[in-house]
């Protein structure tokens, strides 16, 4: 009700309210509407009044009640106290919620996966008293190893593995075992093996890389076969050149630089393949994100950063081996990013060359968007372009100009294509009569119905036969502008899914205690972050 009408203190009734206060919830509704209730006094956390403040957070989570014992029943059980009812539900911070989400992490993850989460939640989460967080759960993030070695209880050897990889995990994030009073593995036990960075860029199949560039090579046009050759040429005679791929869609860029790391690979050596985006990196075998693999710092990033490797690591001796390192999107990600690399590279391998003598392919297509700059101007943008690096006048630039999609697209996609590389050179005129660098789309290439639904539709038509199925989910997107149309399209597309929908309760609190009064809890409810649904109003 209050979505739709306010309370007028003074006549002692409820009014229709005037002003639209969101945009997400008009679809629908006769009126002006609202999602938020209009005040509630802020009231801090102290022991004469915690009562108080534990009513307060049930009414902003539990609709419809219409007395005190309403707002104390969770699942038809009335709670004694307003703070047993906010515990049963599971928006305050409890540590027994962290011990539930690995118990149900443990249903659908295991080995290595579930160790992971665990570490994960360590990091992130940081239990009051990890040590006891890792008693209580060991067992179950043993019991693949235990099952290889026929035991029935945690011995200690399974247990110091356990650790190890665990250990992996916090030092990828620039975290110790000790930062958590957890025991450090017994060196006694540790088995003579390479490191597991190492073992994931070595541990391929070669028999199935030699068959993919048997078949790939001879598919290669004229100007893929020269960086092609360009590139394996640096790497046998150790000339570390920077090889700058420069390649719109469609050329077929993903597709040789996915046949020189497997040629790399197939002789044993070590390829890194990154991106500078998550998306990008899941198209390359074992891709990872630079950030994610060479530990580029993303708080402080300068002209002199260095990246998070200590040269005594498993990640420094991979720095050691690697043969080539190729960069997928180097468009997006700023120049310091690359030059901390470089920095990097040449400190650990005590090498002066550019990338310390790596053979380096940064690829990607420079009509697409270029790095972020927040709040920057034209001049700004350009200079963060690795363009505008020193790195960049050491390289060589090669480009793929044939677009091998339209060979078996047919005429359409061709004429798609050469539009999008009109608009990307500026070649398309300009219509100053529908604003500033405004462009007309061609008729053919909008939906008649400009409606939310019309639209999804198009993208997801038969979602009710494969909704289930991966790879059909995953060859479709809406592109959106902005996070809000963002979320407003995940919303109604959480709607329209078959099945029963599930909701999780956010503990939210700040890391500064002392500023809790300033901000309530509704409104760390307000903050919204990228890949993590809104909360629930």
């Amino acid at each position: 009700m209050y979505q739709y009408y306010t309370w007028n203190q003074k006549e002692r009734n409820w009014v229709k309210r005037k002003h639209l206060r969101s945009k997400l919830l008009t679809e629908g509704a006769s009126g002006a509407m609202a999602d938020t209730i209009g005040r509630i006094p802020v009231i801090n956390l102290s022991a004469a009044q915690s009562e108080k403040y534990f009513l307060r957070m049930l009414l902003y989570h539990q609709a419809g009640a219409k007395s005190y014992a309403d707002l104390r029943t969770v699942n038809g059980v009335e709670e004694p106290t307003f703070q047993a009812a906010c515990l049963k539900l599971g928006i305050l911070d409890d540590e027994s919620e962290i011990d539930r989400v690995l118990e149900e992490a443990a249903s659908v993850r295991f080995g290595s996966q579930l160790r992971e989460v665990f570490a994960t939640i360590l990091i992130w989460v940081k239990p009051a008293d990890p040590r006891s967080f890792w008693e209580k759960h060991k067992a179950v993030l043993c019991e693949d190893l235990l099952h290889g070695d026929g035991a029935q209880e945690p011995i200690e050897n399974v247990l110091n593995a356990v650790l190890l990889e665990v250990e992996e995990h916090l030092q990828r994030n620039g975290c110790e075992l000790e930062n958590f009073n957890l025991p450090k593995p017994n060196p006694c036990l540790m088995i003579d093996k390479p490191p597991r960075d190492i073992i994931e860029e070595t541990n391929y199949d070669i028999n199935t890389l030699k068959e993919i560039v048997s078949q790939n090579v001879p598919k290669f046009n004229e100007e893929q076969s020269q960086v092609y050759q360009r590139v394996m040429s640096s790497i046998e005679h150790d000339k570390g050149e920077i090889i700058a791929l420069e390649a719109p869609g469609g050329t077929g860029k993903t597709f040789l630089i996915s046949t020189i790391l497997a040629k790399v690979r197939s002789e044993g050596e070590i390829g890194l393949g990154m991106a500078a985006s998550g998306i990008a990196a899941t198209l390359i075998m074992n891709g990872r994100t630079i950030h994610s693999r060479c530990k580029v710092p993303i708080e402080g990033l300068n002209e002199n950063s260095y990246c998070n490797i200590s040269k005594r690591d498993s990640t420094a001796e991979l720095i050691r081996r690697c043969k080539l390192l190729v960069m997928d999107e180097s468009t997006m990600a700023h120049r310091h990013v690359y030059e901390a690399v470089d920095r990097t590279f040449r400190d650990i391998r005590g090498d002066d060359r550019p990338f310390g003598g790596t053979t380096t392919v940064p690829s990607g297509n420079w009509y697409q968007i270029l790095p972020v700059v927040k709040r920057g101007s034209k001049a700004d943008v350009i200079d963060a372009c690795l363009k505008s690096s020193k790195l960049w006048d050491q390289a060589v630039v090669m480009k793929l100009t044939k677009n091998m999609r339209l060979k078996r697209d047919g005429r359409q996609a061709e004429e798609f294509a050469e539009k999008l590389l009109a608009i990307g050179e500026g070649r398309e005129p300009v219509h100053e009569d529908l604003g500033k660098y405004k462009i007309r789309i061609d008729d053919e290439l909008l939906l008649e119905d400009e409606t939310l639904d019309s639209l999804c539709d198009f993208v997801w038509e038969g979602l009710p036969q494969n909704f289930a199925t991966p790879e059909w989910l995953c060859s479709r997107a809406v592109l959106c502008p902005t996070n809000e149309a963002a979320e407003e399209v995940n919303t109604f597309m959480t709607n329209k899914f078959p099945g029963e929908g599930r909701e999780y309760r956010s503990s939210d609190k700040l890391t500064n205690e002392s500023r809790h009064h300033q901000f309530p809890e509704e409104f760390l409810n307000t903050i919204r972050f990228a890949g993590i649904p809104p909360p629930i109003s």
